[in-house]
Formats: C-alpha cells, sequence, structure tokens
C-alpha cells in the first residue's frame, strides 16, 4: 500500500487510479453526490484506510477510506475527521462495511 503526505496527494493518486466517487456518510447510508443516490454499508468492501496526523493542528487530521461496491459498480473515496474530532458513529458504522 502506497503512503502519502497528505490528504490531497491522496485523494489526487487515488482518482488517477479509478477511485473517482466521492463518498460521505449519512444516517445509516454511504451518499455519493455523483450517482445522486444512497447505498448501504453492506454493499461495500473497505480497500484501504489512511490516516493523517496533524501535530500542528489536531483539527486537520482526517482518515481516508478507499472503498468499493462491486454489485453497484463504484468506487471511490469516503474522508472522516480523525482523533478527537472524529464522529463516535462514523467509526462503528464503517465496521459494518464487508
Amino acid at each position: 500500500m502506497k503512503t502519502y503526505g497528505t490528504v490531497l496527494e491522496a485523494l489526487a493518486d487515488l482518482q488517477q487510479q479509478g477511485y473517482t466517487h466521492d463518498f460521505n456518510l449519512r444516517q445509516g447510508c454511504i451518499y455519493c453526490q455523483q450517482e445522486e443516490r444512497s447505498f448501504l454499508p453492506h454493499e461495500f468492501e473497505l480497500l484501504q484506510v489512511h490516516r493523517f496526523e496533524e501535530m500542528s493542528d489536531p483539527a486537520e487530521s482526517a482518515v481516508v477510506y478507499v472503498v468499493s461496491s462491486p454489485m453497484h459498480g463504484v468506487k471511490g473515496t469516503l474522508v472522516d475527521a480523525y482523533g478527537i474530532y472524529s464522529e463516535e458513529a462514523s467509526g462503528a458504522f464503517l465496521a459494518k462495511i464487508d
């Protein structure tokens, strides 16, 4: 697995690799703006996790999840806060992803 220096570097490289969809967590589902639809977590596979810890500004810490849904033919990234700024629900929710 490749190591990235910044979130933006990771997102740019992953997009070049074909992870073109941008996913967001929404009330029990994963929403995709490009598809204008919601997906259930069990429809996804978690492929990679990249954590970025910014020591100078903890608010800038983030995690990039690389996910795909072969059943729907979509793959992309989901970016979430990391550390003290992360949503408690997001960790439990992402644990439901295959």
